[in-house]
């Protein structure tokens, strides 16, 4: 009889704060569960996934599905089979913790920022999510799969600065998006063409959880920041834990673009809505 352990490991897009800059971050659950003993002919594979969606962390559950997508597989020091799995988790999902407060460390809502560096004491799954999203992101559209439907370049740019060692050089990556992938990463113009749009996506939003109307929606929208959006709320009588997360990302994410000096952000949208193989692959190029 053949063990079967599931190992899920979730990455969501961190926006960047004071103490933590903007980048991936992941959320893996204790070691030890879940598993299951194989008998028969069951697939190790769908049991495996079927194990990996007991470990789906709850603020990463949108509409109660989460797609899952297989990383890798190995063997154990007990000989169990351990199957690895990744989901992608909304922009900011470290933004909140297991309490329902607003962070500006992700590692304080238990993620960890997902980087190039291998710690002593990481388990295998890390670096395997790892690999496996370097490998996504240069050679596929994954990266829209993490940020917000409108985003910047040095947004995007963030994605990558920690996979591969270190902030990559602007020009060279504004190239890659711009101009080598033109077809899977659209721009749409500055933010002041869209911000009409991105306001009223958040309003809503805000409202539709938090039982706001409208129009304090906006306000909340055009003012608020993700670190001080639970004491505004809670002064209107709504539970920040019940405020969505993507919302606050989406608000944080706005005003940042908006109160930027200099000629207005670049932003862009994916131009498909399901993940396509791009014509030119990431070239990294670090800041020297």
């Amino acid at each position: 009889m053949t063990k079967v352990v599931a190992r899920l490991v979730s990455v969501s897009w961190w926006p960047g704060s004071d103490l933590v800059p903007a980048g991936l971050t992941y959320f893996s659950p204790p070691q030890g569960l879940p598993a299951c003993d194989l008998e028969g002919n069951v697939n190790a594979f769908e049991a495996g996934r079927r194990l990996a969606r007991q470990v789906v962390p709850p603020l990463i559950e949108t509409g109660g599905h989460v797609d899952t997508e297989p990383v890798a597989f190995f063997i154990d020091d007990s000989g169990s089979v351990v199957l690895v799995f990744t989901a992608v988790g909304p922009p900011a999902a470290g933004l909140i913790d297991a309490d329902g407060a607003l962070v500006q460390d992700p590692s304080t809502s238990h993620w960890r920022v997902l980087d190039s560096d291998r710690v002593d004491d990481e388990p295998k799954e890390i670096e395997l999510v790892r690999h496996h999203w370097r490998e996504q992101l240069a050679t596929t559209s994954a990266l829209c799969d993490f940020l917000p439907k409108y985003f910047t370049a040095s947004q995007a740019r963030s994605a990558f600065d920690g996979l591969w060692g270190g902030p990559q050089d602007a020009a060279n990556f504004y190239r890659w998006l711009h101009r080598d992938n033109a077809d899977a990463f659209l721009r749409v113009g500055p933010v002041t063409e869209v911000a009409g749009e991105q306001e009223d996506v958040v309003a809503n939003a805000i409202a539709e959880s938090a039982g706001l109307g409208v129009q304090v929606g906006r306000a909340l929208s055009a003012g608020v920041t993700a670190l001080t959006a639970s004491s505004k709320l809670s002064a209107l009588g709504a539970a920040a834990s019940v405020v969505p997360f993507v919302a606050l990302a989406a608000a944080r994410i706005y005003i940042s673009t908006k109160q930027q000096r200099g000629p207005a952000p670049q932003l862009f949208v994916r131009s498909a809505p399901e993940r396509i193989r791009l014509e030119s692959p990431y070239g990294p190029r670090p800041v020297h």
